[in-house]
């Protein structure tokens, strides 16, 4: 995963760079200029549905769905303080 400068501005998408060479591509879309998601940390892909680890205000980080239109909305666990990571895991 790279996050990337568009312009002078760094993106608020992720990228995916395949460590063999082979083409990246985008991961999480543009949420739009109105969009309070300063920037996508990590994303994980579950049931087809992108999950993403996104920055938010004051340092504090949160656990966002990215919609098909590029939109993400936030997630909200139970009992969760100021910070939602995405960690990986195998099995149930």
């Amino acid at each position: 995963m790279a996050s990337c400068l568009v312009g002078r501005r760094p993106a608020q998408r992720l990228y995916a760079a395949p460590l063999d060479g082979g083409a990246g591509h985008w991961t999480t879309l543009a949420h739009g200029r109105r969009s309070t998601d300063p920037g996508d940390l990590d994303a994980r892909r579950l049931h087809g549905t992108t999950h993403i680890e996104a920055a938010g205000p004051c340092g504090v980080v949160l656990l966002a769905r990215q919609h098909r239109n590029g939109a993400a909305t936030k997630v909200t666990l139970p009992k969760a303080t100021q910070k939602v990571y995405l960690i990986g895991g195998r099995g149930a």
